[in-house]
């Protein structure tokens, strides 16, 4: 029945005769239909260029429809139970008038009339030959152009009622003439079943109908439960913004439970698992993204990245090894295949390692990311002089490197740099990060760079490198750090006064430190002071056991 109103809606949107009263109230209606005769589709409706809303007639006629004679209408009822319309519901009814000159073609008029709402008419042409319904669904938009204003002018609807009946009966006879008028594209054809010759396809629709109606009902609570599942996946998503990672779990639990297939909660769930560290659970999430969505290679390697960033490295080769020969894993086979080297070098199967790096250079030759990753893997393997080569590689022909990672990479050839020794080139690497950054920040390489003035015995320009890292220092470790290198420089510059007030200074943040306590009792010793040089011995003989 409800599916009934949706059909003669789109009749209204396609080419029918809306009134608020009917223009036949003071006409006979004729009975062309048998008593509880049920009307279905003979074909399937094929969207057209007259007729959009297809499948509301579909879901109209595909089970059948009852209509029930009731004094001079007929009722019109779903055909199973389950069907009906509840009692507060729209009452259908529809009365068919012969159109004159036009033998077998009726008006059909049907009122519509919700609970305590005024009624209203719809009226359509149908023509009636045997066991067939014909509705006629030209659309306005093609009509010639007289009678497009002759329809348009009617659709304003001021008429009086009997006036409307005219232009009715006029504009519906009219439309004989056109060319176009039987074309199949124009109409659609519904079956007629006499209840007493058609029992038993009756029956079978009937079943149909319960059957659908079921699905249906199944259909709507699915729907229900997917729009609660959506309001669960907002509320998780802000507590997940607020770092509430718990309730966001719990959110997400929950609208899994109404939706179990919705892949953004899905998604969502598993990094909130990796928040409160629950990897186990996030990789079984995963894994049902997998299995329900075996074309995305996202989620796969989503995976094998979280498992490379725990150094579950056998894992990790697995679940990357999938997405480098995903057939759609495209731009992100790359940076698996990348992470899998990485995972490699992590158990030290280097010769795999550098195959896979090599295999990637192939197609994308000196990707700055490629080339850091062997750096890191030739530190790896205790090879500083590669390492060193490949990070001014990555510096000066890397390809895709953002202004901030070229810094990163100066930083860290710098750091290899005085770790072998070649301060020289580390002071000028240290520098040009320096330049690089904004005022006041990159602290630690104005202290490094600090410790390789020491070493190439440029003791001014250290103790001007460490004394603007302590003055501009907002973390404890950067402080402590420059302040136990100038105290050192002082002592080699022989300035044991400056040497210990710096690690007095730094003790009094880190009482810990066995070094500090030896070197400021070296600077007592210096100036003869030795009870307190013989006191800070003591407790850094203490410290060291």
């Amino acid at each position: 029945m409800r599916a009934l109103v949706s059909v003669l809606l789109c009749l209204f949107l396609a080419a029918c005769f809306p009134t608020k009263v009917s223009p036949f109230s003071d006409a006979e209606p004729v009975f062309p239909i048998p008593d509880n005769a049920v009307l279905f589709l003979e074909q399937k409706i094929e969207p057209g260029p007259n007729f959009n809303p297809v499948t509301m007639v579909g879901a109209a006629f595909n089970d059948g429809v009852r209509f029930v004679r009731d004094g001079a209408t007929y009722r019109v009822e779903g055909l199973a139970e389950s069907a009906s319309l509840p009692k507060d519901a729209a009452t259908m009814r529809i009365r068919f008038f012969s159109l004159p000159s036009h033998d077998d073609y009726y008006l059909a008029e049907l009122s519509n009339q919700p609970a305590n709402q005024p009624v209203t008419y719809l009226t359509v042409m149908a023509g009636i030959a045997g066991e067939t319904v014909r509705i006629y669904l030209l659309n306005p938009a093609n009509l010639p152009p007289e009678l497009l204003e002759e329809f348009k002018s009617f659709s304003a609807g001021t008429a009086a009622p009997d006036q409307l009946k005219q232009q009715i009966v006029a504009i519906s006879s009219r439309l004989f003439d056109l060319p176009d008028f039987r074309d199949p594209a124009s109409n659609f054809e519904i079956e007629i079943l006499d209840p007493r010759n058609d029992a038993k396809q009756i029956d079978v629709l009937r079943t149909a109908a319960g059957k659908n109606a079921q699905q249906q009902q199944q259909a709507n609570a699915a729907r229900l439960n997917k729009q609660k599942a959506k309001a669960l996946l907002n509320a998780a998503k802000d507590k997940y913004s607020a770092s509430d990672y718990a309730g966001a779990i719990a959110d997400y639990t929950a609208g899994l439970k109404l939706d179990p297939d919705n892949k953004d909660i899905l998604v969502g769930r598993a990094r909130a698992y990796e928040r409160t560290d629950q990897h186990e659970l996030a990789y079984k999430d995963y894994d049902q993204l997998n299995a329900l969505f075996p074309d995305d290679p996202e989620y796969l390697y989503e995976k094998g990245f979280r498992q490379f960033l725990e150094k579950d490295y056998l894992d990790a080769i697995e679940t990357l090894t999938g997405v480098v020969n995903h057939p759609n894993a495209s731009f992100r086979a790359l940076r698996a295949q990348s992470y899998r080297a990485q995972s490699l070098a992590g158990l030290k199967r280097f010769d795999e390692a550098f195959a896979d790096f090599a295999s990637i250079l192939k197609r994308f030759p000196n990707d700055f990311d490629v080339l850091q990753n062997m750096s890191e893997t030739y530190e790896k393997m205790g090879d500083p002089d590669n390492a060193i080569a490949y990070l001014g590689k990555a510096i000066d022909d890397g390809v895709g490197a953002e202004d901030y990672e070229i810094t990163i990479a100066l930083r860290e050839r710098a750091r290899l740099l005085r770790g072998a020794g070649r301060h020289d080139e580390a002071v000028a690497d240290f520098s040009a990060v320096i330049k690089r950054s904004e005022p006041g920040t990159n602290l630690t390489s104005y202290g490094n760079r600090g410790k390789s003035y020491i070493e190439l015995g440029e003791l001014q320009k250290a103790l001007e490198d460490f004394t603007y890292a302590i003055t501009h220092a907002d973390n404890n470790w950067t402080r402590k750090d420059s302040l136990w290198s100038r105290g050192y420089a002082y002592i080699l510059a022989e300035n044991y006064e400056a040497a210990i007030n710096d690690y007095s200074t730094y003790i009094a943040l880190d009482d810990t430190s066995a070094t500090a306590f030896n070197n400021r009792g070296y600077a007592y010793r210096k100036l003869g002071k030795n009870s307190l040089a013989d006191a800070d011995f003591a407790r850094a003989e203490a410290l060291k056991k």
